[in-house]
């Protein structure tokens, strides 16, 4: 995330609401974390990382799979199918979601 402070308080305040969702389909976020140094085994890690001092990151639970910029790629032109797209959309919203209070 970039160090606009402006910008920096109105994601604090849409973490805030998003950190209380609790859904079996939805990765839990945990916490907003400033990078106060960084350092990288290679440049090649560097590049695909692209985490920076005084970054703030989101930090979530682990969920494994693919990404869904990587399920995405396997679409032509990354368009997922209506189908597709709709099948996503019932999994997620498949159990009533709930905010902890």
């Amino acid at each position: 995330m970039k160090h606009n402070a402006v910008e920096l308080e109105s994601i604090r305040g849409n973490f805030a609401l998003v950190k209380r969702l609790r859904h079996p389909n939805i990765v839990a976020v945990t916490d907003l974390h400033q990078a106060l140094s960084v350092s990288y085994a290679s440049k090649d890690v560097e590049s695909k990382l692209r985490v920076f001092e005084r970054d703030t990151m989101v930090v979530m639970d682990y969920a494994p799979g693919v990404t869904l910029a990587q399920w995405r790629r396997q679409f032509p032109d990354g368009k997922v199918p209506l189908d597709k797209a709709i099948a996503v959309v019932r999994q997620v919203a498949s159990r009533r979601s709930c905010i902890a209070a």
